[in-house]
């Protein structure tokens, strides 16, 4: 029978004499929040995976580093891919690197670990549980104010509920994916077609209207000013507009 890969649990409450830690320093209304997140991400990951193993996705880990995680994979019987898709369950990275992988992980509020979580995971008994991904010693390195930030966090999947959005045309596929992992609903360009950087009638027609209805715009790029005519349309309705830089950003801060 193949062993399945929950998402970590918090720890029960020891009702007998236990050893004070640096958890004991926090209000009971921080330490509440705290368990809620592990609880939350321990949930995310249990309706996720159903009865599948783990599925393990590597991130900046090459050369010996690599082979000795995948053979640590074979021995704890998951799966180890090189690209992101909804079935992977773990991030692994060495140090943290804001990759598209990272940010799909913070987003889809999979735990990312380094190859230390791995090799104790291969390493356990059968039948004991999995390592607690979100133990600092199972983080990839970090520094300044990056440490902690790869934490699962579910109040991400919300930061863009209830929003409304259209692409604009050479929208990154990447920046629309983030977004509906956060909670967006989000729509393709329908306008009519710019001529350079023309805005002509119908183009600012179709853009008032979806300004009318709610929506805002998501730029194709990071540019401060842009100049796509679809852009300073949406601009000069005083639509909302969000850049692909402020999407990925929204996820670290």
């Amino acid at each position: 029978m193949q062993e399945l890969c929950p998402r970590p649990r918090p720890p029960a409450p020891n009702a007998s004499i236990r050893i004070m830690s640096a958890a004991d320093d926090q209000a009971p209304s921080e330490r509440h929040a705290d368990n809620k997140r592990k609880a939350d991400a321990s949930s995310n990951v249990v309706k996720k995976l159903g009865n599948t193993r783990c599925v393990l996705c590597s991130s900046g880990v090459y050369g010996e580093e690599l082979q000795v995680l995948e053979k640590a994979c074979k021995r704890m019987d998951a799966s180890l891919v090189s690209e992101w898709s909804d079935s992977v369950t773990h991030l692994v990275m060495s140090k943290v690197s804001w990759t598209p992988k990272l940010l799909n992980a913070l987003a889809d509020l999979a735990p990312v670990v380094n190859p230390l979580w791995v090799q104790r995971a291969a390493d356990r008994a059968p039948g004991d549980p999995l390592p607690d991904a979100s133990d600092p010693e199972h983080a990839p390195r970090a520094s300044g104010s990056h440490a902690g930030v790869v934490a699962v966090r579910p109040e991400r999947r919300g930061l863009f509920r209830d929003k409304r959005y259209i692409c604009l045309p050479g929208c990154p596929q990447e920046t629309r994916t983030l977004l509906e992992r956060m909670g967006a609903e989000v729509h393709d360009w329908a306008g009519a077609e710019a001529r350079g950087e023309e805005m002509g009638e119908e183009l600012l027609a179709y853009v008032e209207r979806a300004v009318a209805d709610g929506y805002g715009f998501v730029l194709r790029g990071d540019e401060k000013w842009p100049t796509a005519a679809e852009a300073k349309a949406a601009i000069a309705a005083g639509a909302e507009v969000v850049s692909p830089l402020l999407v990925r950003t929204s996820l670290i801060t």
